[in-house]
């Protein structure tokens, strides 16, 4: 039978074996890095009294192989210790992706003119950045799609809009100045 554990808190895969150690009581022999049929297992534990088994795998980067769980199951009671759900990591890079929004000139001056001057068009805000359809087309809509991926803008029918995330990113970076 196999638990999973979500640790609430990103930690490294050491300091999360050192505490899975611990909620052993002194019956059991604890093992760490023990290598069997070609694999490794972070905590290896067993109870000569009562001839359990028990194997803790601490899969921070969840990708513990099906084979793996198969051959611990068949042989001793699995825990396998996870992060909590991508939560923090997804608000990082979701951080890392408006830092890379704003971090453009192009993106920046789209920002503006559409917090200056309102809902705009497709044709309009190329324009409005000195961009050609015909020439510059692919390389302003993936600006255009950036923006509209990080939720600074959206789009209403055919016309963009800055959301008010964009207006306090772009707020944010104005008193930087």
């Amino acid at each position: 039978m196999t638990s999973i554990s979500h640790v609430e808190e990103i930690t490294t895969h050491s300091r999360a074996i050192e505490k899975e150690k611990e909620n052993f009581s002194s019956d059991w022999v604890v093992m760490t890095e023990v290598y069997y049929k070609g694999y490794r297992f972070d905590v290896f534990a067993l109870n000569p009294i009562t001839k359990k088994i028990k194997v803790v795998e601490v899969d921070l980067t969840c990708n513990t192989s099906k084979e793996k769980i198969a051959l611990i199951e068949s042989f001793a009671e699995l825990k396998i210790i996870k992060p909590q759900q991508k939560r923090r990591l997804n608000k990082t890079k979701s951080f890392r992706f408006v830092m890379k929004a704003v971090a453009n000139n192009i993106r920046v001056a789209l920002l503006d003119y559409l917090n200056i001057e309102g809902g705009k068009t497709y044709s309009e805000l190329i324009q409005s950045v000195c961009m050609a359809a015909h020439r510059d087309g692919g390389r302003f809509s993936y600006h255009l799609n950036y923006l509209l991926k990080t939720s600074l803008i959206k789009q209403e029918g055919k016309i963009y809009v800055i959301t008010e995330k964009g207006e306090k990113i772009l707020a944010f970076f104005n008193t930087l100045e």
